[in-house]
């Protein structure tokens, strides 16, 4: 860990700008070797930015800013120095190349971010959160990484632990001076300090519980009879995702999927079949199809024809396929004027009124869409989340036990399981061990984080 390291930080390919990242005992005197027109970064104070000229070699040099950063206030607590520079691939070859050659080697994988962790930058959570934030593909996934990369599960846990601490010193203190006068052992007030830290937990444990957003991405799917204009939303929700809109009956016969944006929510959507009663054979393989996917899918949109009666044939069908996953019933065509008989007493709940062709109504969709998407789970794989989600429900689980127990005549086992809660939380609040696992961890970074 004492030597210097140097990647490139941004992602492959031409940009309008790229980052050489410097780290490591030797950074400032291979950057100062670099630099030919400007000051020097040994004689920089820690955070300035000047705009220096590096050599590469042959005569050549070009123009870039430079970022010093002085230990230990630096992202890895040792000596940085970041060059910024047009983001022309074979120009940051060079310039990382002219790092290399003045003594540095390629970072690994992850490698900067090890350095943090290790050197105490950021904690075990953060390790993650910085993971989930590089992959993240939502408003809502980079918040939920940027609160982690804050660290706030850490110090929700350790104040937990610092209250179930006095708890238990209150019981050991009854406990051992129980003969001598001392003040009367109030359990309800340590029962109700009890459940306030089970709550604490059951929150940081859903925080933990939902890492990795991307990996798995809830399923929606578009459920209507045909011609309900099931494929002309489809093109309205994922714009430049050819689909075939026919006024013909039985058009779509293949699931069409794509990414769509459910304001700040990934989600999958598919443009299923046409749900209706059958002979074709066609047509019949293309729902055994749809019924067979319908383990994957967390919600739906129930798509009708609002511009003609209800069917009610027809919406049992559906609500067969849609079974007990929560949807929105979405009444279509309103261009065309909805039928008298769509009352509001006649909508499922939640319900609107769109109109697919002409892009009417779709904010409102996606909208009420969003309150009923479930939360994305975690990839399978090892994860630093998944250990610190394990000591939390472990804490858990032992002050359950303790608030179950006999306050009375058996002050003695609960405080043990107070204590079982306390030891459990310490690695959350404490540093994470294990060579195979944090190898695992950092192998999913990508180079120069």
């Amino acid at each position: 860990m004492d030597d210097t390291i140097a990647a490139v930080s941004t992602a492959p390919g031409r940009s309008f700008l790229a980052v050489v990242r410097l780290s490591g005992t030797d950074a400032f005197s291979i950057a100062d070797r670099l630099v030919a027109d400007g000051p020097r970064p040994s004689r920089l104070k820690g955070f300035s930015a000047p705009t220096v000229r590096l050599r590469l070699g042959k005569g050549q040099v070009v123009k870039a800013r430079m970022l010093v950063m002085r230990r230990p206030r630096s992202y890895t607590v040792d000596d940085v120095v970041e060059f910024f520079l047009p983001g022309s691939p074979p120009l940051v070859e060079a310039v990382l190349g002219a790092c290399i050659k003045g003594g540095a080697r390629i970072a690994g994988p992850g490698e900067f971010t090890r350095r943090a962790f290790v050197n105490g930058r950021i904690d075990a959570v953060q390790v993650e959160a910085v993971l989930s934030l590089i992959e993240s593909g939502s408003d809502d996934q980079r918040a939920a990484a940027m609160e982690r990369l804050r660290g706030r599960p850490t110090r929700d846990a350790a104040a937990v632990r610092d209250q179930l601490l006095g708890v238990l010193a209150a019981i050991e203190a009854y406990l051992d001076f129980e003969d001598e006068e001392t003040e009367a052992f109030d359990g309800p007030r340590l029962i109700e300090e009890l459940a306030q830290c089970r709550e604490a937990l059951g929150k940081i444990e859903a925080v933990l519980s939902r890492r990795r957003p991307l990996a798995d991405r809830p399923g929606v799917v578009i459920l209507g009879p045909p011609n309900a204009g099931k494929s002309s939303l489809f093109g309205a929700l994922c714009p430049g995702k050819e689909v075939i809109v026919s006024s013909i009956p039985g058009t779509t016969r293949d699931l069409i999927e794509s990414d769509v944006d459910v304001l700040g929510r990934q989600a999958r959507l598919f443009d299923a079949p046409g749900v209706m009663d059958t002979d074709d054979p066609l047509e019949s393989l293309a729902l055994s199809n749809l019924a067979g996917m319908m383990d994957k899918i967390g919600a739906c949109i129930v798509l009708v024809d609002g511009s003609r009666p209800p069917d009610g044939r027809a919406l049992g069908e559906l609500d067969r396929y849609r079974g007990e996953r929560p949807f929105v019933f979405v009444l279509n065509k309103s261009d065309l004027g909805l039928d008298r008989a769509w009352t509001e007493r006649e909508r499922p709940t939640p319900s609107c009124v769109i109109s697919a062709a002409r892009r009417q109504g779709l904010d409102q969709l996606l909208a009420r869409l969003k309150k009923i998407l479930p939360q994305p789970v975690g990839a399978d794989g090892i994860s630093i989340d998944v250990g610190l989600a394990h000591s939390v429900r472990s804490a858990l689980k032992a002050i359950d036990l303790a608030l179950n127990g006999d306050w009375v005549g058996g002050v003695e086992l609960v405080a043990l399981e107070i204590r079982e809660a306390f030891d459990a939380l310490g690695a959350l609040c404490g540093p994470v061990t294990g060579e195979d696992l944090l190898e695992e961890v950092f192998s999913r970074f990508c180079l120069g984080k």
